[in-house]
């Protein structure tokens, strides 16, 4: 499946996290409890697998994620 939203994002990381926040929460708002996130970006990938971050511009997105990933069972 592949969708475009228009969004203004000041680099790679924080455009991957907005992808995978648009894409989890797509997935669990039509009732999927059980799926594999993947991502380009380490970075991103590690934030979300230590459930934190240091980055201020990407706290709000990752927590935001988190909150998201935690109403179902997904492998990052």
């Amino acid at each position: 499946m592949a969708f475009a939203i228009p969004t203004k994002c000041g680099s790679s990381n924080l455009a991957e996290a907005y992808a995978a926040m648009v894409g989890a929460a797509w997935c669990v708002g039509h009732g999927y409890t059980k799926f594999v996130l993947e991502l380009d970006s380490l970075i991103v990938v590690n934030m979300l697998k230590e459930r934190s971050t240091e980055n201020y511009k990407l706290r709000a997105i990752i927590d935001d994620i988190i909150q998201i990933l935690s109403q179902a069972e997904v492998e990052v």
